[in-house]
């Protein structure tokens, strides 16, 4: 990615790189040899904010996702779109953290406390034999968990417009500070940042008989362990072979004298850096957490009621028997029939156990052939594709709101929406992807954001790719934790006349 980059903006990054570790005396801890020179200071958080300004790059670290940054960048072969993963750390330090786990660690208790179990009295190579099984277990479950993040990451950047010869690559970029004796040096370097290779995992185990959980392993193109104390999965980032470019740093003897420098020039109203942009700026917006319902938004297709007139209904049910009489047999298919009347055709069941009666039907229909499966899945189900995107507290939103769609676009009278659905239609632009889509206000309260197209454009992106989930699986809380996704932000920007909108992670004071 870096030689991909435009020069002049390489350039402008090094500068201030370079500027900023020159104050590295003012964070340094006091030094014991007065001829020691302390290896130059980079903050995480500057990094993160200097990258993605001069290269015009969306920060990503807000959604809790793997990356930091996504960045499109125009070349002669085309526009090359890349997740960069943003590091810095000593070059000669060890492994670094790569993924938190902490909210799924408590679901890995059982294999981990057997590992724990049978660590007692028992050497590192004999737990390590004894256990590979498990360990190999525990190393897949940590890999598959790592690769569905950045798999929703990267479909986040892609959008739902995909070339089929469209990709997007995935790199770390890293600052290493380094002082080699009176030298204080920041090396730029990249490594590829690629989903763990599940096919080629080789698990060694653990390394400490006091510490049974903490698991290392590898996949042929980097190094990993599982720290279970603190949930972390952490990386062999090969320091001393990623390097690009060694950049010289001069440390400022005396910081305090520039700062007062500075502001002297600040408080005269004289700039002192050249002007970076920070790309469009958010005029109006808003953070939605995402409350999943059981029938209805994200879980639309998941709906109990059917949309078909009771002909209709009874019409399907007869043409199932039909079809299946002769391959299925006669005392499953009379259940499955028998079940479908009542689903579909007694008005007095309830919710709960139309879904308990739902859910009993499938998993006695397992093993079947795929044809009668999808036949019955198609009956019980709603479009596995259907959904939508809820508004919360619609009503009181458009209320307080009224143009925030448009002017006055989601109108109400009592929970009705007062305008035509050609009215009510709008812009709606994807980040960090900038696929856009026709969209519309839709359903009482003005509740829904609905595509003025089709659902499935909506629905086969966002169910299958974002969130992961497999056909007819419901979006749960779990899962929202899992993929590290729990919110809405949806924004307005100066720069244009469109909505906004944007998967993120909201921590505890965020939110």
């Amino acid at each position: 990615m870096w030689k991909d980059l435009p020069l002049e903006e390489r350039e402008l990054y090094r500068s201030y790189v370079q500027a900023f570790s020159s104050l590295t005396d003012l964070f340094s801890q006091k030094k014991e040899d007065d001829n020691e020179i302390p290896a130059p200071y980079m903050n995480s958080k500057f990094q993160e904010k200097l990258f993605c300004k001069v290269f015009n790059a969306t920060q990503e670290d807000v959604n809790n996702t793997p990356f930091d940054a996504s960045l499109a960048i125009e070349t002669d072969e085309g526009t090359k779109k890349f997740i960069i993963g943003l590091k810095t750390f000593g070059i000669a330090s060890k492994s670094q953290k790569v993924a938190q786990m902490k909210s799924e660690s408590n679901k890995w208790t059982v294999i981990t406390s057997k590992i724990a179990r049978e660590a007692e009295n028992s050497t590192v190579e004999e737990l390590n034999r004894r256990c590979a099984d498990d360990y190999r277990e525990f190393v897949i479950k940590i890999a598959t968990l790592r690769n569905e993040r950045i798999d929703s990451s990267i479909a986040l950047l892609k959008g739902f417009k995909v070339k089929p010869d469209e990709d997007v690559s995935a790199v770390y970029h890293v600052l290493m500070p380094s002082s080699k004796g009176t030298k204080p040096t920041i090396t730029v370097g990249e490594t590829d940042y690629s989903k763990i290779d599940i096919e080629n995992l080789e698990v060694y185990g653990c390394r400490e008989i006091g510490k049974p959980p903490n698991v290392y392993f590898s996949d042929g193109k980097h190094e990993y362990h599982y720290t279970r104390s603190d949930s972390q999965l952490l990386m062999n980032f090969d320091n001393g072979r990623i390097g690009l470019e060694e950049w010289p740093i001069e440390i400022i003897e005396d910081p305090f004298i520039f700062l007062k420098q500075l502001s002297s020039l600040q408080q005269s109203g004289v700039g002192t850096f050249a002007e970076i942009s920070s790309g469009p700026k958010i005029t109006e917006g808003y953070f939605w957490p995402i409350k999943v319902e059981r029938f209805s938004g994200f879980n639309a297709f998941f709906g109990i009621g059917s949309k078909l007139g009771k002909a209709e209904r009874e019409k399907r049910i007869k043409s199932i028997g039909e079809r299946f009489k002769d391959s299925i047999d006669s005392a499953l298919l009379s259940y499955v029939l028998e079940s479908l009347r009542i689903f579909l055709l007694d008005s007095e069941i309830a919710k709960d156990d139309k879904q308990k009666l739902r859910t009993e039907v499938m998993d006695a229909i397992k093993g079947e052939s795929e044809e009668f499966i999808d036949a019955i899945s198609k009956t019980l189900f709603r479009p596995q594709k259907e959904m939508y995107i809820p508004i919360p507290d619609s009503a009181r939103f458009h209320r307080e709101h009224p143009d925030f769609f448009g002017n006055r676009l989601a109108e109400l009278d009592g929970s009705r929406l007062i305008k035509s659905r050609e009215e009510r239609k709008f812009t709606l632009q994807f980040e960090p992807s900038g696929d856009q889509i026709e969209a519309f206000i839709s359903q009482d309260n003005g509740k829904a954001i609905e595509s003025s197209e089709s659902m499935a454009i909506l629905g086969d992106w966002i169910l299958r790719n974002v969130f992961k989930l497999g056909n007819y699986e419901p979006l749960t809380e779990e899962r929202l934790e899992e993929i590290g996704i729990n919110a809405i932000h949806i924004y307005r920007t100066k720069s244009d006349e469109m909505v906004h909108i944007s998967f993120v992670w909201l921590g505890d004071e965020e939110e």
